[in-house]
């Protein structure tokens, strides 16, 4: 019980002082012009960015008024285009200057500031739940965290799509982000299946993947 009460304080602690090391406020106003690479650097050209929006638009398959919320949204470039596609999206990002650049541009985007860890939404909130190119900027207890929080709010039946900095163990196939943590693809999915999701991914290069999840129950 002592253990357990610890880690729990531990966890509230590490959902409330969360903060973003990486200065996006300042990033804002020019982060559309090299989203690619201020998203995870050298691993990322600018067409496979694109190509990773565009997957997961047609891996989530959003259905006209469909509930959604996309975590770490940065500027809103993958919430805008589900919502340009009839999903009704909600977002989330720590950055205030992203989300008032995220408004701009996709005012039928419903902005929200907040952290990964710590979900300002009920329980059962949303069908689907996206994060591209955010979880990288957390260390692995932090992800994990992050993905306890996206189950938390999806529904039942709904599904989660991941991008980002991502090999099969956690390690940079190259050591070409060492300041980032890249996805372990194999603990991740491992997460999902013990708790009830089918899932999917794909290598969009050595450093670069995708993974889709989708709840059974």
């Amino acid at each position: 019980m002592f253990q357990l009460t610890n880690r729990l304080k531990g966890i509230r602690q590490q959902q409330a002082s969360w903060m973003d090391t990486w200065r996006f406020d300042e990033l804002a106003a020019r982060f559309d012009r090299s989203s690619a690479m201020f998203s995870a650097g050298p691993a990322l050209s600018q067409a496979e960015y694109d190509e990773v929006l565009d997957m997961m638009l047609q891996w989530t398959a959003p259905m006209a008024g469909e509930q959604g919320l996309d975590v770490g949204t940065g500027t809103g470039n993958l919430a805008g285009l589900l919502t340009a596609n009839g999903a009704r999206m909600s977002a989330v990002d720590q950055s205030k200057e992203m989300l008032a650049m995220c408004r701009k541009k996709h005012p039928l985007v419903s902005a929200k500031l907040g952290n990964a860890l710590a979900l300002p939404f009920a329980d059962g909130s949303f069908s689907l739940v996206v994060s591209a190119f955010a979880f990288h900027f957390m260390n692995g207890s932090q992800q994990l965290l992050g993905l306890a929080e996206m189950d938390r709010v999806l529904e039942p039946n709904g599904r989660i799509c991941l991008a980002g900095l991502m090999t099969e163990d956690g390690t940079p196939a190259e050591r070409r982000e060492p300041s980032k943590h890249a996805v372990n693809r194999g603990e991740m999915a491992s997460w999902f299946k013990e708790r009830g999701y089918i899932t999917i991914h794909y290598a969009v290069n050595p450093h670069v993947g995708m993974l889709y999840a989708v709840r059974k129950h």
